[in-house]
This record gives C-alpha cells, sequence and structure tokens, in this order.
C-alpha cells in the first residue's frame, strides 16, 4: 500500500445510481477491474483496480445523505483523528453531512461542507491508507482540485483545518490558481469560480491520468459520456478535459505534457 499522511488526499468513491453501468463505463474508458465486497447494513461496495491494485472505489448512492444528491465522485482526505477534524468543521463554520461513524475492518469516516459549499470527505485508518496506485500511474487519479466561488474564504478553512499552506501563480484567462501545500509539497489545487466557468456550482473535481486526452475524451463519448469542458491546454503543465459519464458523474481527464502528442 501506499502510505499516506494526514492531511493528503488518500481515496475517492464513485457515489451513483446504476452501479453496473458506472463500473462498466470506467472499466472499458480505464481497464479498471471490480472487486465486488458486502459490507453488512453498510451495503455493497465495489473496490476498483488496476494491475490488482487499489484506485478507488463504487457504492450505490442510499441513505438521507444522498436525498436529492447527483451521482458524483467523493474525495477523500487523510485524517489523524477523524472526530477532531469534525469538530474543526463545525469550528470554522463548515457543515457536517455524515458525523463520524465506523467501517468495519477498513477505517472511520466523516462527510462535510465547507462554508462555500464544496463537499470533502476525511478518513482515519491505521498507518497506511487503501490506496495503492501513484499519482504516475496511467489511468489512476492523479490531482483534485477546489472550485469555490469565495477563494479567500475556502483559503482561510482548509488551512485552518488541515493545515495546508497556498502557493498562488497566474493561470491567464482563468485567473489566479492556488496550490495546496503541505510539507513544502503541492497538496493539490483551487480556483476562483469566474464568469467563464457559468453556473458551476462549488466542488471538488478529481483527475484521471491518460496518455492522450484527445482519444480519452473521444472514447468517453463513445461510451456515453458527455463533454462539459472541451480540451484545453494548461500552460507548462498538460492539457486536460471534464466529462460526465452515462449516470452524471463528472470526471477529468489530463494529459501531461510529457505523455502522448504534443
Amino acid at each position: 500500500m501506499t502510505t499516506v499522511v494526514p492531511g493528503r488526499f488518500c481515496w475517492q468513491d464513485l457515489a451513483t445510481t446504476d452501479v453496473e453501468t458506472s463500473l462498466a463505463f470506467y472499466a472499458a474508458l480505464f481497464g479498471w477491474k471490480t472487486v465486488t465486497q458486502d459490507m453488512g447494513e453498510q451495503g455493497v461496495y465495489h473496490k476498483l483496480q488496476l494491475d490488482g491494485k487499489d484506485v478507488g472505489g463504487v457504492f450505490e448512492m442510499a441513505g438521507p445523505m444522498f436525498e436529492g444528491a447527483s451521482p458524483r465522485w467523493m474525495t477523500y482526505v487523510k485524517s489523524a483523528d477523524v472526530d477532531a477534524t469534525a469538530a474543526k468543521v463545525t469550528e470554522l463554520g463548515g457543515t457536517i453531512r455524515m458525523p463520524p461513524f465506523d467501517i468495519p475492518g477498513v477505517g472511520r469516516m466523516v462527510a462535510f461542507t465547507d462554508p462555500q459549499g464544496a463537499e470533502l470527505c476525511a478518513f482515519q485508518d491505521g498507518e497506511q491508507c487503501g490506496k495503492q496506485v501513484s499519482d504516475e500511474h496511467d489511468h489512476a487519479f492523479c490531482w483534485i482540485e477546489l472550485m469555490t466561488r469565495d477563494l479567500e474564504g475556502a483559503k482561510a478553512f482548509y488551512t485552518g483545518l488541515f493545515g495546508w499552506g497556498t502557493e498562488e501563480s497566474d493561470a491567464g484567462m482563468m485567473g489566479t490558481y492556488t496550490q495546496w501545500m503541505l510539507d513544502g509539497e503541492h497538496a493539490g489545487g483551487a480556483m476562483q469560480i469566474n464568469a467563464h466557468m457559468g453556473d458551476a456550482q462549488p466542488r471538488w473535481l478529481n483527475y484521471v491520468n491518460v496518455q492522450d486526452v484527445h482519444a480519452a475524451q473521444a472514447k468517453a463519448v463513445e461510451l456515453g459520456a458527455k463533454v462539459v469542458v472541451p480540451v484545453l491546454p494548461i500552460p507548462g503543465v498538460g492539457r486536460f478535459t471534464m466529462i460526465t459519464d452515462p449516470v452524471g458523474a463528472d470526471v477529468c481527464l489530463f494529459q501531461h505534457d510529457s505523455a502522448g502528442d504534443e
């Protein structure tokens, strides 16, 4: 397993209304295999794997937390103490969506929204995290990014909650890009939602590595996805596109400058 320190992103779950369609789509697009687990009272969980290593999970949306909610990828941050994190969320103005609870044989988690409305989860386990595939691996999650309507408020919340620092850079027409920093290394990103993004809602976005973003986008559309954001360059970094999968969950595809055609 990959050891993950508190404050770093450690897992992604797809909450879906149609498990069969979701599993078939991502298997065809990324080659993800499925290991299904019976979690007892917590239902059935589908672990996603690359080359036999865990990359994420899928479960069917059920219960009060998901009433009126749309399918989505849920993002987790490693916590040394989920209960303390939950208390800090409330102290900093966030809202607890699902109080801390145990996942038998796995760990303990809490789901919350920040003061701007973006949902995130914190997860506590032992010395190691469930994620087993590195960010650099093809078809693995490689980047997590917050879209917010109050960047300064978000920075105050997350630096207080996880001890993150921030580093700013110029993102051209998209404005200023903020990178979350932990122990001197990049931990993720954040951007202010601006006029170019229309009615986009505050949320965390997950990016998956691909060798050829144009080819991956075309294959996703062939499999029933819709393009939300066309392929766009990230100067000096690579290029990306955002798609909505056939069930309605958004995910971004990312090609690094060193991958595929330039």
